[in-house]
C-alpha cells in the first residue's frame, strides 16, 4: 500500500504523544508462544492523527530469550488525512461482521489412487487482533496466522473483505517519524488452572521477587478471575527477567499464580487488552 506510506510520510516533523483518548484502530500481533512480553502493537491511529506502529522487522532487536522486540515510531497526518485513510480502510465494517475470530490458513485434502493426504495448517502461529472503536462500541476481530500467505493454504478468498483491507495495509505498515517507546506495561495474574500435582508445585516456578511485593495481589485478591496491575516502564527489566527465570509462574504457599506482562500504547483501556491461558480461546 505505497499510497499510504507516502501519505504519512509527509507528516509533521515532531509529533507529540497523542492524548488519552483509546486509538481509533489498532492492530495487534500476539504470537502462539505463551511468553510473558510477547504482545506486540503494529499500528494504531488516534482521534488526533497521530500514528503509532513497529517498524519493519528487520530493524527489530532481540532479547537475552532469542525472541524480537519491536521498535516503534510515532508520526502525524495531516489535517484532513485521517479521514482520507480511514475512507479508504472502512474500519466500520468490523462491526458489522458475524464472527469474532477468522482463520488466515486452510487445511486441505489431495487425493491419488489408493491415498489420501491431508496438507494441515502449521500450529503455534501468531493471532492478530484488529480493534476498531467508535463512541459506542468498540469492535475485536482476531484472524489466526494472518493473510500473508498465497500458496494452497490461504485463505484470503474466505476472508471478509475488510480483513484483507486491513491487513493488506496495516500488517506491515511503514512510515517516516520519531522513535517511540511504551512507558507503561500491565501485568496480570492468574490462579494457574493447570492439573499439578500437590508435589510438582513446590518444583516448577518461583517465588516472586521481594523489590515487587507491593506490586503482588492479595489473597483475597486473587479469587477473583484476574487481577491487573498498570506498572511504570522502569519496572519493565525486574518483572520480565523474573518471567523469563521463572517460566511466569510464581509459588504462593499451595498455589501457583501465572503472570503476564504486556506494554500498554498510549490511550488504551487495560481491559481491552486480550489475555489468556494456555488453552483459551
Amino acid at each position: 500500500m505505497i499510497w499510504i506510506s507516502a501519505l504519512l510520510a509527509v507528516g509533521s516533523p515532531g509529533p507529540m504523544p497523542p492524548d488519552p483518548s483509546a486509538p481509533v484502530l489498532q492492530v495487534v500481533e500476539e504470537p502462539g508462544l505463551l511468553l510473558g512480553d510477547d504482545r506486540k502493537l503494529l499500528f494504531a491511529l488516534y482521534d488526533d492523527g497521530t500514528v503509532l506502529h513497529a517498524t519493519r522487522r528487520s530493524t527489530w532487536t532481540r532479547g537475552e530469550n532469542g525472541f524480537p522486540i519491536a521498535r516503534y515510531v510515532l508520526t502525524k497526518l495531516p489535517p484532513g488525512e485521517k479521514q482520507r485513510l480511514l475512507a479508504n480502510l472502512r474500519p466500520e465494517e468490523l462491526h458489522t461482521l458475524k464472527k469474532r475470530a477468522y482463520e488466515g490458513c486452510r487445511s486441505y485434502l489431495t487425493r491419488s489412487p489408493g491415498a489420501t493426504t491431508f496438507h494441515g495448517c502449521a500450529t503455534d502461529q501468531p493471532l492478530y487482533t484488529f480493534i476498531a472503536r467508535n463512541a459506542g462500541s468498540t469492535a475485536r476481530v482476531s484472524l489466526y496466522s494472518g493473510l500473508s500467505s498465497t500458496g494452497p493454504h490461504s485463505n484470503r478468498g474466505a476472508a471478509p473483505r475488510v480483513l484483507v483491507r486491513l491487513w493488506d495495509a496495516l500488517s506491515d505498515f511503514d512510515a517516516a517519524g520519531e522513535a517511540w517507546e511504551p512507558t507503561s506495561m500491565l501485568v496480570t495474574f492468574r490462579n494457574y488452572a493447570g492439573d499439578i500435582p500437590h508435589e510438582r508445585r513446590a518444583t516448577i516456578g518461583c517465588p516472586w521477587p521481594e523489590e515487587l511485593a507491593a506490586d503482588f495481589p492479595s489473597s483475597e485478591q486473587l479469587q477473583t478471575r484476574q487481577v491487573l496491575r498498570v506498572l511504570p516502564q522502569s519496572r519493565r527489566p525486574a518483572v520480565h527477567d523474573w518471567i523469563l527465570r521463572c517460566s511466569s509462574l510464581a509459588r504462593v504457599a499451595d498455589r501457583l499464580v501465572l503472570v503476564r506482562a504486556h506494554d500498554l500504547f498510549p490511550g488504551e483501556p487495560p481491559g481491552d487488552v486480550p489475555l489468556k491461558e494456555p488453552g483459551e480461546e
